[in-house]
């Protein structure tokens, strides 16, 4: 695992690799506050996940998809376009086949056959296929996601990465993981390498450190900012700034 062994990241991890994987659900989610590591996360899972070995042979292909649009009605066909794209290149050419073979047939279908193979499939910026005010999946891909959760004995997975907690009675069901953000021993730890790492040790006096990781909710992305921009500024001019 790559990313740093924050007590929540790890149990993300686990949870991705020991549990979700093992569990009937074709659907999962990993929700988290932008900036917590929910990305980081996700790309050791895949890396890991397919390096997993039955016999001689690699069991797992996966494809990541980061560019959801942020707009009102984002579309979906594209995005799994993309995702098959990405899984030939890494492999896998049933899903780009079967699209360029059924371009009329419902997409669900298609994907019921592409997730009978052990296949993860992951979705970042999910929330945007959502309607936030109904905690809702938008009307195709709340179609998509009723029809795979409908099916027994699917081996592939697919794997939804928001920024909000997706929720509504539709959920109950598909299998949950939160990162937190890091603990405030840890966001320390983490804003005293990273300015190592950057040969700032002195930017900030120990008796602040924990404030200002605390002021920056303790989330890795804003810290690991911070310090970038310490590079130029001292930290009272960065926060009065803000």
């Amino acid at each position: 695992m790559d990313t740093p062994h924050f007590k929540s990241q790890k149990k993300a991890f686990n949870w991705l690799m020991d549990e979700w994987t093992k569990q009937d659900s074709p659907i999962g989610i990993i929700h988290g506050v932008s900036g917590v590591g929910k990305a980081d996360v996700v790309r050791d899972f895949c890396g890991a996940i397919v390096k997993r070995l039955r016999g001689k042979k690699r069991l797992w292909k996966a494809a990541e998809f980061y560019e959801v649009a942020d707009t009102a009605t984002p579309s979906i066909p594209e995005c799994f376009q993309e995702i098959a794209t990405q899984l030939a290149f890494n492999g896998f050419e049933k899903m780009r086949d079967l699209l360029a073979q059924n371009l009329t047939a419902p997409l669900k279908l298609m994907l019921e056959q592409v997730l009978r193979e052990p296949v993860i499939i992951v979705i970042h910026e999910a929330q945007r296929l959502f309607d936030s005010r109904k905690s809702a999946p938008l009307s195709e891909f709340d179609d998509i996601l009723r029809h795979l959760m409908s099916r027994s004995n699917l081996r592939g997975k697919l794997l939804l990465v928001s920024h909000a907690n997706i929720e509504g009675a539709w959920a109950h069901a598909i299998p949950k993981c939160r990162l937190e953000p890091l603990t405030e021993q840890e966001a320390v730890s983490f804003l005293e390498t990273c300015l190592r790492k950057e040969e700032l040790n002195l930017a900030i006096t120990a008796e602040r450190k924990l404030e200002v990781v605390n002021d920056l909710g303790c989330i890795p992305r804003a810290i690991g900012v911070l310090v970038g921009a310490l590079r130029y500024d001292d930290l009272d001019d960065i926060i009065q700034g803000n």
